[in-house]
């Protein structure tokens, strides 16, 4: 792909640079410029890591963007690639790490689908929690730091904790403004919503997590005839333990989600019309507050925000399994069908994670998901004034094939994303996520 360079002529009539000679270790002058050139560097290559091309912050910040999110998707499908070798080890379906994805999944899939079949009466029970993703905003307060003392500007240290952003989805963290969805704060006493955690029960009430205590019907985990550890067909008494939330007619011990309208005391898990101090389920569109006068502020923050869009942190994500086992089957067959299981949910949460941040790089925001983010970062820079910026000269002619490479390569980052978002996807219907 070429990219207009009809800017980029016009931009670098203001510099008098240095060509490479034909060796490209010695610079000649450039017509009639009577530039005195130093030894000429090689043009760095995005496809090979190196993010340096102009020796400009506020310019290679697209550069380090792009890099960073082409890893971030590459280090999710390795991952989801040794998740599917370890799954067909445990279930009898071995697979290599080089065999297309699509046709591991089906391998994969296929023996599990079996094993479940052959091994549970009735269908799986499955409380399952999925994973989110959410720029970093460590990296881009670092990133932007870099780029204003680069710049020659003073940066005023801030606190993390204390550093707000606007949040191009959901706030899960505190609030600065109005919040529109849910708020979990961490009690100990009565919860008006869901309760995660322990939910002590002085009566007996329905407990859709694991019941410890006694049973008012058939008990999955009995310890003995009078005490239940295990998922309860009927009313519990004693106490209800929930990964996931559940209401809770009793006294709840852990994180209480309620619907939050206003100002929330706790942890915003919605909408928030201000800004966001914590985590962003979604994209941040700034970076922390860095204070500075500089005149490199603006384009320091909204380049640096890249770097924390391409790095996501992606976690959350839990799976509980329960099932019934058919009858008939001995010691040894239900001790291999617990390790399968076991297997399953552990490797499910990191399925979980990977197809967070295959969504997240596709379609993350309505800005088109993080490639969208970091390819507009791109196109200002291709249709920025190149001579605004402090280049050294004779590294001008280096950006217009770095911008086309990193374009061919966000390009490239949005189909591999869509290909492991769709293999994930796929492995989170063989338990009904």
């Amino acid at each position: 792909m070429r990219l207009p360079i009809v800017a980029f002529s016009i931009a670098v009539t203001a510099f008098a640079f240095c060509a490479c000679g034909d060796e490209g270790t010695g610079f000649t002058p450039n017509g009639d410029a009577g530039v005195d050139c130093p030894d000429c560097p090689r043009c760095g290559d995005p496809l090979f890591g190196e993010s340096e091309i102009s020796q400009e912050h506020r310019v290679d910040l697209v550069f380090e963007a792009s890099i960073a999110l082409d890893r971030s998707t590459a280090f999710a499908e390795a991952e989801l690639r040794r998740s599917l070798v370890h799954l067909g080890e445990v279930f009898g379906a071995p697979v290599e790490t080089s065999t297309p994805l699509a046709e591991m999944v089906s391998t994969v899939k296929g023996a599990i689908d079996a094993a479940i079949s052959a091994n549970v009466e009735g269908s799986l029970i499955v409380a399952a929690r999925p994973a989110r993703c959410f720029a970093d905003d460590e990296a881009a307060q670092h990133a932007v730091r870099s780029c204003l003392t680069a710049a020659g500007c003073d940066a005023i240290d801030v606190e993390l904790s204390d550093t707000s952003f606007t949040c191009d989805g959901a706030c899960v963290g505190s609030c600065v403004g109005e919040v529109t969805g849910t708020c979990t704060r961490q009690v100990a006493g009565t919860c008006p919503g869901t309760c995660s955690g322990t939910c002590a029960l002085d009566a007996p009430a329905p407990c859709s997590g694991t019941c410890i205590g006694s049973c008012g019907g058939t008990c999955s985990g009995s310890l003995s005839t009078s005490m239940c550890v295990g998922r309860c067909s009927g009313d519990c008494t004693g106490a209800c333990e929930t990964r996931f939330g559940a209401d809770c007619a009793g006294t709840c011990g852990g994180l209480c989600t309620v619907e939050a309208s206003g100002e929330c005391g706790g942890v915003a898990d919605g909408a928030c019309d201000g800004s966001c101090i914590g985590d962003c389920e979604g994209l941040a569109t700034a970076p922390p507050d860095v204070a500075s006068a500089c005149d490199a502020t603006a384009e320091c923050q909204s380049r640096a925000a890249l770097v924390g869009v391409a790095l996501p942190r992606c976690g959350g994500a839990s799976t509980q399994i329960r099932y019934d086992l058919v009858a008939g089957l001995d010691d040894e067959a239900k001790a291999e069908f617990f390790a399968e299981m076991a297997a399953l949910e552990h490797e499910l949460e990191t399925i979980s994670r990977v197809a967070a941040l295959a969504a997240f790089v596709q379609s993350g925001a309505a800005a088109g998901g993080a490639v969208g983010v970091i390819s507009a970062g791109v196109e200002d820079v291709i249709n920025s004034n190149l001579g605004s910026y402090t280049i050294v000269e004779c590294l001008v002619p280096c950006v217009i094939p770095a911008l086309e490479t990193v374009v061919e390569m966000n390009a490239a980052t949005g189909t591999a994303a869509a290909t492991i978002g769709d293999a994930a996807a796929t492995m989170l219907t063989t338990v009904g996520e």
